[in-house]
């Protein structure tokens, strides 16, 4: 199959195209969190009773949360942790999978080529 062919079956699926749009726009606001972010979600907050729980408001667009912080400032900051703990654990899983395939084709090396021969 040509890649651009890859491309065009690709194309032709609106959801699989808006799943990668979506996963795109997160990955920016992620790497674009310090930039964007209106508040910084490390920083000591002194907190006043109205604070806490606040709903929206034009100073802060998702309000804040129990310990009066900005949410939408932790929703940024914690894209990032959550696309960094999910790609190395997808790292660690493809390199399980290969180290798997690896020890199996060292310990039964005929049986191995006999599977790779044969195929599925």
């Amino acid at each position: 199959m040509k890649r651009s062919s890859s491309w065009r079956i690709f194309f032709r699926r609106p959801l699989g195209v808006l799943g990668a749009a979506m996963l795109l726009f997160i990955v920016l606001l992620a790497l674009l969190a310090p930039t964007i972010a209106p508040y910084d979600p490390y920083a000591h907050v002194t907190v006043q009773p109205e604070d806490v729980m606040a709903p929206p408001s034009p100073e802060y667009l998702l309000g804040q949360d129990d310990a009066g912080r900005d949410v939408l400032s932790l929703l940024l900051y914690g894209a990032r942790v959550s696309l960094t703990v999910g790609f190395a654990g997808y790292g660690n899983v493809s390199q399980g999978a290969q180290g798997f395939q690896l020890g199996f084709l060292h310990l039964y090396p005929s049986e191995a080529m006999l599977a790779a021969s044969l195929g599925p």
